[in-house]
């Protein structure tokens, strides 16, 4: 693969990577706890965000955030102020 197609990919990768991780912490989880979340290039030049391990309690929290906004439940960041799940209780 040519340096700058990896470059492209490595680009794309560590900004998904970063706008997961932000959204993890916004919904609770710590720095600590999403520091396994990093961004990876295919050998095939593909941008890839590799999750790592995950506590079962994060990834609750994580699929509750999701079927909020999936039923419609959070149309905008003011509307989840405070009421965010935390996971470390």
């Amino acid at each position: 693969m040519e340096m700058r197609t990896w470059r492209d990919a490595w680009a794309r990768a560590d900004s998904a990577c970063r706008a997961l991780q932000g959204a993890l912490v916004e919904i609770g989880l710590s720095e600590d706890d999403v520091r396994g979340v990093r961004a990876h290039v295919h050998r095939q030049g593909v941008p890839l965000v590799h999750l790592g391990v995950l506590r079962a309690d994060h990834v609750e929290a994580v699929a509750e955030a999701l079927r909020m906004v999936h039923e419609g439940g959070v149309n905008d960041a003011a509307a989840t102020e405070g009421a965010t799940h935390d996971p470390r209780r």
